[in-house]
């Protein structure tokens, strides 16, 4: 949180400003994203009485992959049952999914919303095709959100995701 974090911070603002080239942004996410996966897979396998089973994932064409992995990481530390989707997943393969399966909490994260819908409509589509579930987002989109759903909740910082993975 530290060092991951800032220095993704700032590297993504330096390849906006084009003062590095992509390939230098994706060599440094892909150690990143192998040091988390490695870490996930590390964790003992032990369960929260109170833990959730939790479907992530982020929205259609959403690619920003590292901020799921840590979010998995959080969860499975404090003993959730994660149900890792990955990124730029369809609300279809979603319902399908959960059609068969129990699903206590859908978390999508979202830095930048290029769905073509606003964020606001995305919020309230998911909530009402999943009213048994809570809906949780996060990321930088997530202050957008105006609407709320009884079903919804919004984390907007680190602190917040923190207190939600430690519930």
């Amino acid at each position: 949180m530290n060092v991951v974090f800032p220095y993704l911070k700032k590297i993504g603002l330096l390849w906006v400003t084009e003062h590095i080239i992509p390939a230098q942004e994706h060599f440094s996410s892909n150690i990143i994203m192998h040091k988390l996966l490695l870490k996930i897979d590390s964790l003992n396998s032990v369960r929260n009485p109170n833990g959730k089973r939790v479907l992530l994932f982020t929205p259609v064409n959403e690619h920003h992959e590292i901020p799921i992995l840590f979010i998995q990481y959080l969860l499975k530390k404090y003993g959730h049952t994660v149900i890792y989707f990955g990124v730029s997943i369809k609300l279809y393969d979603i319902e399908e999914y959960c059609a068969f399966k129990t699903v206590d909490v859908l978390h999508f994260h979202v830095i930048t919303n290029l769905n073509g819908l606003p964020i606001n409509d995305y919020v309230t589509n998911i909530a009402n095709k999943f009213p048994s579930q809570k809906i949780i987002i996060s990321g930088p989109v997530a202050a957008e959100v105006t609407i709320t759903k009884q079903n919804t909740r919004h984390l907007v910082n680190m602190k917040q995701l923190l207190d939600y993975v430690k519930e």
